[in-house]
This record gives structure tokens, C-alpha cells and sequence, in this order.
């Protein structure tokens, strides 16, 4: 209790379900609810999570349904997301201390791809997910390039779990990332920060999504074609009481092709805020992933840059 990030008590994790067959006045719950009323009155107390509006989910970048994670976060309405995840492979170096050499290029059952949780863990895909690798890149992939998609596909699931949660308040008030940390060397797994201590790309697009003040631009998907029209909405976040006056500029680059355009922001704001709305061709893309960046270009210094980058796919 003496910890200053404790911020809520809870009586434990989804046990207002089915196989649980507890309620709030099941007696295990009414003692923790008792003995942290008297031991540390000032903090709440939830019997379980989630709870009344509170939602767990999803952990997949793109689900059985066909959607990838920009559009379940957007369909999402939830007061907190206290579960939900993305998962992406462990780094190479540590992949090589699970995995003998002999099946570094068969992941595969039987093997310790399998016994690391590479596949057949939750579901048969997980947590690898080869297909939606497949899906997105092409068949044939190498096993370097199977983790270096499933580590970029992570931290481009959880920048968008964050800022679209973000964008979400004051009605979303929480998103919390299932897991943090693996306690056990796994392959690939929801972790951002793995068993042999390595932070993997994930960790850092969290920790961009969750500065005090950003621009962030929200899409309706992932993928797109050349022959497509991006819509992009800009919004600004924030947790400061904040006035900026200048151009933000959108520039959707790939391998030196650049679209840039410029957009007027004068704006005052205390809490998140969606500024505009512009819609960008892709014509000028070859199939691949492509960048689009907000680039701030006003006059008013803040304590750490309001820029912000966002990888999406070209296909054929």
C-alpha cells in the first residue's frame, strides 16, 4: 500500500463469469473488500475486473472476422480496457537460446517453437500468428522475417490501442497492456518487455503514445491499396492546459517518394481534442509499408516533441 502507482484494489480477474460462479457477495470477496476498507480506506475497491463498462480485449492484431486492430479499437467502446495485448516475437538473439538450430526454420509441433509458445498456446496460431503474418506480407517467409513482421505488427497494434483509447476520453479512462513482462523465455507472446530483459519495439511505441501532448492520426485500417483515398484524422492529445499556433505537417512517405501537405492549427486546449480531417492518395505508393508523419512545425516550445509516426501497408 505504501506505493504511490497503486491507484485500485481488486478481489481478482474475471470472476463474474461462467466457471467462476462468484458474485459480490461471494464471502472471499466481502473479507477483501472489508480488510482493504480498514487497512486503506482512501482507495477503491472492485470486486473483479472487468466491471461495469470495463471490457478485456482483443489480443490479436487482426481477428478471425477479417479486422485488424484499428478497426476493433474503433468499434470498441469500453470506460477502461484493463486486458487486452497485440503479440510479437521475442528478439532474435534470445529466440536463438530457446530454439536449437536445427529447428530455427520449421515452426512447427513437436518442436521448441511449440514448447516456447510460438503456436498452440491460447489457439492453435497463437502466438506467432503465422497467418496474419502470411496474410499481410506474403507466403514463404523466412523465419527472420516471420519475427522481424511479428515484432513490427506489435508495435503498431499497441501504438493504436493507446492513442485510440486515448482518443476515447474522458469516456475511456484506463488501457491496461496483458502483459507487461514474460516471467518465462518465451518465443512470442503479448509481452513487451521479455524473460531475458530485452524491451522490444512495442515498449517504445507505447511509451510515444502515452507522452503528454501528441499529435495522432487515426485510419480506418492497416492495409490499402494504391488506388485508395487515406482518410486521416488528426487529433490532438493531451493532458496539459496547452495553446499552439502553427502548421502541422502530414507527409505519407516510401523508399523517397514523399505526399506532403500542411495543415493551420491554432488551438487551446486542457483535454483531448479532433482537429481536422484530411483525406491523402496513395497513388504515388508501390505495394510495401509506407510512413505517414506529423511533423509540428510551431513556434511554441514544449518539454518533448509533438511529432508522431505511423507505419501502414501498400498492397497489390
Amino acid at each position: 500500500r505504501p506505493y504511490t502507482c497503486l491507484a485500485i484494489w481488486c478481489g481478482g480477474n474475471e470472476l463474474f463469469n461462467g466457471w467462476s460462479g462468484m458474485d459480490d457477495q461471494s464471502l472471499a470477496l466481502r473479507i477483501l473488500n472489508k480488510n482493504c476498507l480498514l487497512e486503506d480506506p482512501d482507495r477503491p475497491f472492485l470486486p473483479t475486473s472487468p466491471l461495469m463498462g470495463m471490457g478485456h480485449g482483443s489480443y490479436v492484431f487482426r481477428n478471425d472476422r477479417g479486422e485488424d486492430v484499428f478497426q476493433i479499437m474503433k468499434r470498441s467502446s469500453f470506460t477502461a480496457y484493463p486486458e487486452c495485448g497485440c503479440p510479437g516475437a521475442a528478439d532474435e538473439e534470445a529466440l536463438r537460446r530457446m530454439i536449437p538450430g536445427d529447428e530455427w526454420d520449421f515452426i512447427g509441433p513437436g518442436t521448441a517453437w511449440e514448447t516456447h509458445h510460438a503456436i498452440n498456446a491460447w489457439r492453435e496460431s497463437s502466438w506467432m500468428d503465422i497467418p496474419v503474418l502470411e496474410y499481410y506480407f506474403g507466403k514463404g517467409l523466412s523465419t527472420k522475417e516471420l519475427v522481424t513482421y511479428s515484432r513490427l505488427l506489435q508495435s503498431i497494434g499497441y501504438q493504436e490501442i493507446f492513442e485510440e483509447a486515448r482518443r476515447q476520453a474522458p469516456y475511456c479512462s484506463m488501457v491496461l497492456n496483458w502483459c507487461f513482462n514474460g516471467p518465462w523465455p518465451a518465443a512470442a507472446s503479448s509481452s513487451i518487455y521479455t524473460f531475458f530483459g530485452e524491451t522490444k519495439p512495442a515498449y517504445d511505441a507505447i511509451v510515444q503514445a502515452l507522452r503528454p501532448v501528441l499529435f495522432s492520426a487515426s485510419f480506418p485500417r492497416f492495409d490499402y491499396t494504391g488506388e485508395d483515398i487515406l482518410p486521416i484524422d488528426i487529433w490532438l492529445l493531451t493532458e496539459r492546459d496547452i495553446s499552439l499556433a502553427g502548421e502541422l505537417q502530414i507527409v505519407i512517405g516510401q523508399d523517397g517518394r514523399r505526399l506532403e501537405r500542411s495543415v493551420g492549427i491554432n488551438v487551446q486546449a486542457a483535454e483531448n481534442r479532433h482537429l481536422c480531417t484530411h483525406q491523402l492518395p496513395l497513388a504515388h505508393l508501390q505495394p510495401g509499408l509506407f510512413t505517414v508523419q506529423l511533423n509540428w512545425t510551431g513556434l511554441e516550445r514544449t518539454e518533448e516533441p509533438l511529432n508522431s509516426s505511423y507505419t501502414l501497408l501498400c498492397r497489390n
